[in-house]
């Protein structure tokens, strides 16, 4: 994985074809292509690379302002399955209990109060002209729309209203404007709008990174189904959330509020809104990142001291088994010397008892031969230089 800027990111794809990008950083170039759309990072034109070989003059086109709700940085996943934004520490374990543990990363500080953010996000959306956006039919509207026919398509004939288009009556329509201006003016200031699901669809819209579920009610709609307990003040009802079956308990939903139309004043508190709430989520996500890395951190601290006390018991144990091994050792010469004593002792009674006897005493000179040369074997002190050598080498004194 690597974590790039934008103009990182635009470094690498004019410096080389994006085609080596792609490889170098994992990914496609189709991939590469959907993160520049996304990030508003102009690519080299087809056939820049070969008029810059053959000498042509070629246009560098210079990076642009980021929009206000772009990401300043991307966390690009090199699986290149899909494009993320999230916050990340540089920070990275040891391999070895050799190697120095590096330091923490420093711990997020936000300069700006949340207060100053919502007055920065008022003043950005205060210039607002939403009139230019109705002209306009957003790719998400068209969506949306597609979605109407396949609901419509679906459900002919149907006899439960909840199952049929949501935009084909007239307050459907309204929210309709209302939503295209919104998306509008979401993705001129640099968001994102998504309309997921084919039938069953669901609206979010991407900012600053974060992607915030945006659900809508319709009132006016036969197919709306209302908590008993719960009378609506207004036509519409707004929060931040998915709404997957129509069906809204305002008790249930922090952010629910209700207008009795879209107004311009709504489109913009929604804006500054996704904004704050977007600002919000970055800080609790940097917050969890630097935690996360200080927990990694701790654990390889853990881990190390972990087996700093093992390797100091390991160490103690092998200690006591040489002591043990040691004092085997000596017992067992002890004991062969009382053997070998014990030895002569039972000679020298043999010999006085064989010398008295008027008798021989058969096979008595060959049996104390062999006993006699049992006992230089046995006895310990007996040993020759050598075999000292490789006695004391058994107690390891070096270790």
């Amino acid at each position: 994985m690597k974590n790039l800027t934008r103009q990182q990111l635009y470094d690498l794809l004019w410096a080389k074809p994006t085609r080596d990008v792609a490889k170098e950083l994992g990914v496609s170039d189709v991939w590469i292509g959907k993160v520049c759309r996304r990030a508003g990072i102009p690519k080299p034109s087809p056939g820049y690379w070969q008029q810059l070989a053959s000498g042509k003059a070629v246009r560098k086109v210079r990076l642009p302002t980021a929009l206000p709700l772009h990401v300043p940085n991307m966390f690009v996943l090199g699986a290149g399955s899909r494009v993320g934004y999230s916050t990340y520490f540089e920070w990275s374990p040891p391999k070895s209990d050799d190697e120095p543990l590096p330091p923490p990363p420093e711990p997020p500080v936000f300069s700006e109060p949340i207060d100053d953010v919502r007055k920065r996000a008022e003043s950005l959306v205060a210039g607002l002209k939403f009139t230019e956006c109705a002209a306009i039919q957003h790719p998400a509207i068209v969506k949306l729309l597609e979605g109407d026919e396949r609901r419509a398509k679906r459900n002919a004939g149907s006899y439960w209203a909840a199952n049929g288009p949501w935009f084909r009556h007239p307050s459907g329509q309204e929210l309709l404007k209302g939503l295209n201006k919104l998306f509008c003016a979401w993705t001129r200031l640099g968001g994102e709008v998504f309309v997921d699901g084919i039938v069953n669809q669901s609206i979010s819209v991407h900012v600053l990174g974060q992607r915030l579920p945006l659900g809508f009610v319709d009132y006016r709609w036969d197919g709306t189904r209302i908590d008993p307990r719960s009378k609506p003040k207004g036509k519409y009802g707004l929060f931040w959330g998915y709404n997957y079956d129509n069906r809204v308990s305002p008790s249930t939903l922090k952010s629910y509020r209700e207008y009795d139309a879209i107004t311009t004043g709504v489109l913009r508190s929604l804006i500054v809104e996704s904004i704050l709430l977007a600002e919000q989520d970055n800080r609790s996500a940097q917050q969890h990142a630097f935690k996360y890395v200080m927990g990694c951190r701790n654990d390889v601290l853990h881990s190390r001291e972990q087996r700093r006390l093992a390797e100091i018991r390991r160490r103690e144990e092998q200690i006591q088994e040489l002591k043990q091994k040691r004092l085997d050792l000596i017992e067992v010469v002890i004991a062969r010397i009382a053997k070998a004593n014990r030895l002569r002792e039972l000679v020298r009674a043999f010999d006085q008892t064989v010398a008295q006897s008027v008798a021989l005493v058969p096979g008595y000179d060959p049996w104390r031969k062999w006993v006699t040369e049992l006992i230089e074997e046995v006895d310990p002190l007996r040993l020759s230089a050598q075999d000292i050598s490789r006695w004391v080498g058994q107690f390891d004194l070096e270790s």
